[in-house]
C-alpha cells in the first residue's frame, strides 16, 4: 500500500515537474518574442532615422550641385553606399537574427552608417557656407552701404539685396524646399544682380563713374554720419559728384533734410 502511494506520489510529482517545465518554456518563448519585438521596433526606428538623414543629405547635395553648380565631396557617395548596405536586410535574415537575438548587430551597423551620412552632410553644408553664403556677405554689405546713398532703404535694388540675403541665409537651409525651385530662384536673383552691376559696391561704382579715391572716401560719410555738411566735401569732390546724377540727387536731399 505504501509502495502504491509512493508510486502515485512519484507520478504526480513527475507530472507537476513536466507542467512546470512547459510553463517555464512558454515563459521563455514569450520573453524571447517580446525581446524580438523590442529589437525590431528599435531597428525600424533606426531605419526611419537613417532614411531621414539620407534625405537631408540629398537635399544639400542638390543645393550644392543644382543651385550653386558645386561639386560634392567624395565622402557623400561612400556614405550613401554604406547606408544602402546597412539597411539592405532580406526578410529571411531578419527573422533568423530576430529569433537568435542578433538584431543588435544590424542596429549598430545602421547607427555607424548614419554617422557617416551626418559627417558627409556636414561637409556639404560647410562648402555651401564657405564658398557661396559667406562669399556673398561682403558684396551684399558693400552694395547695401552704397545703396543707402544713391538709392535709399526702400529702393528696388535694396529689396533685391534683402532677397539675396534671405535666400542664402534661410531658403537654402530648409530641406522642405524644392532644389529645382531654388535653382530657378537663384538664377533669377543673379540675373537681376548683374543688371545692377554698377551698384555692387564702392569699387565697381567708382570705376563706372571714374571717381577719385578722395571723393569715394568723402561720400562714405553718408553711411557713418546722420548729418553731412557742404564743408565736409572738397571742391574737386563736389565737381565729381555733380557729374553723377544719383550722387547729386542724394547730396541735395541730404543737405536740405
Amino acid at each position: 500500500m505504501k509502495t502504491e502511494q509512493r508510486d502515485m506520489l512519484d507520478r504526480r510529482i513527475e507530472k507537476l515537474e513536466k507542467k512546470a517545465e512547459r510553463i517555464q518554456n512558454a515563459r521563455d518563448t514569450d520573453n524571447q518574442a517580446e525581446s524580438a519585438r523590442k529589437s525590431l521596433a528599435r531597428l525600424q526606428s533606426k531605419m526611419s532615422s537613417i532614411e531621414d538623414t539620407a534625405s537631408e543629405l540629398g537635399f544639400y547635395v542638390a543645393v550644392l550641385e543644382d543651385v550653386f553648380d558645386g561639386t560634392r565631396p567624395t565622402a557623400v557617395d561612400s556614405a550613401l553606399l554604406a547606408a544602402k548596405r546597412a539597411v539592405d536586410i532580406d526578410d529571411e535574415t531578419l527573422l533568423t537574427d530576430a529569433e537568435n537575438r542578433r538584431l543588435s548587430d544590424h542596429i549598430n551597423d545602421i547607427s555607424e552608417a548614419e554617422d557617416d551620412l551626418r559627417r558627409a552632410r556636414d561637409s556639404v553644408t560647410k562648402i555651401i557656407e564657405r564658398e557661396h553664403q559667406n562669399s556673398w556677405e561682403d558684396d551684399l554689405d558693400s552694395a547695401s552701404q552704397l545703396n543707402q546713398i544713391i538709392g535709399g532703404k526702400h529702393s528696388e535694388f535694396e529689396s533685391l539685396i534683402n532677397s539675396i540675403y534671405s535666400f542664402l541665409n534661410q531658403d537654402v537651409w530648409k530641406s522642405s524646399n524644392s532644389p529645382t525651385v531654388l535653382s530657378q530662384r537663384w538664377d533669377e536673383l543673379q540675373r537681376k544682380w548683374e543688371e545692377n552691376s554698377g551698384k555692387h559696391g564702392w569699387e565697381p561704382f567708382q570705376e563706372e563713374h571714374d571717381l577719385s579715391n578722395k571723393t569715394i572716401e568723402e561720400i562714405k560719410q553718408f553711411t557713418s554720419q546722420d548729418t553731412v555738411h557742404l564743408s565736409d566735401f572738397s571742391i574737386s569732390s563736389l565737381e565729381e559728384i555733380k557729374g553723377v546724377e544719383e550722387l547729386e540727387s542724394a547730396l541735395e536731399v541730404s543737405l536740405h533734410s
